[in-house]
């Protein structure tokens, strides 16, 4: 699965963080952070964990990192452009999230961006394809502060006559812009 996010470098894992259920086993951390350089390195951490630790199922699993964001003939990598989270209470589940706007048709000023997105969302959507395909499931959209989804696309809320929202609008600043 995250091989799907590393092909199209939108995810090149850089932390790992694990959480632990609250009725464990002696020596079980409640949470373990760590940093790691590749897919790989998370596989071998949670087969030692399966190893070690047969009767304790983590609650969560994090990976966070940077990702490659291509704008005309150049790339920038940027932190947390995709992070994915794996829940295992109550069923399993995998969300995919996003805090880069890349995929949108404008940015989160409202400024037109067709090449980004051209160069950028179908990377995202061949990742998220790929990922249903591996798991079995077909992905269903969540909720976004900033953007309307749209199968495995994502589109800027449009105003009453039809304009693309300011991030202004929503009473946020550019902290929470991470690619302009």
């Amino acid at each position: 699965m995250l091989r799907a996010l590393g092909d199209g470098e939108l995810l090149v894992p850089e932390r790992l963080v694990i959480d632990f259920p609250r009725t464990r086993s002696a020596g079980v951390p409640a949470k373990l952070e760590c940093e790691v350089a590749s897919a790989l390195a998370i596989q071998a951490i949670l087969e030692d964990i399966a190893r070690d630790w047969p009767d304790v199922i983590p609650n969560g699993v994090d990976i966070r990192g940077s990702g490659l964001i291509l704008t005309g003939n150049v790339g920038r990598r940027l932190p947390d452009v995709v992070g994915v989270r794996a829940l295992m209470l109550m069923g399993a589940s995998i969300w995919v999230s996003t805090w880069c706007d890349a995929w949108l048709p404008y940015d989160l000023r409202g400024r037109a961006q067709p090449e980004i997105r051209a160069l950028n969302a179908p990377r995202l959507k061949a990742a998220l394809e790929e990922m249903e395909k591996a798991i079995g499931f077909t992905a269903v959209t969540g909720q976004s502060r900033f953007s309307l989804p749209d199968g495995h696309y994502l589109n800027n809320p449009l105003d009453i006559d039809g304009e693309p929202l300011d991030l202004d609008l929503f009473g946020y600043d550019d902290s929470w812009i991470v690619a302009e």
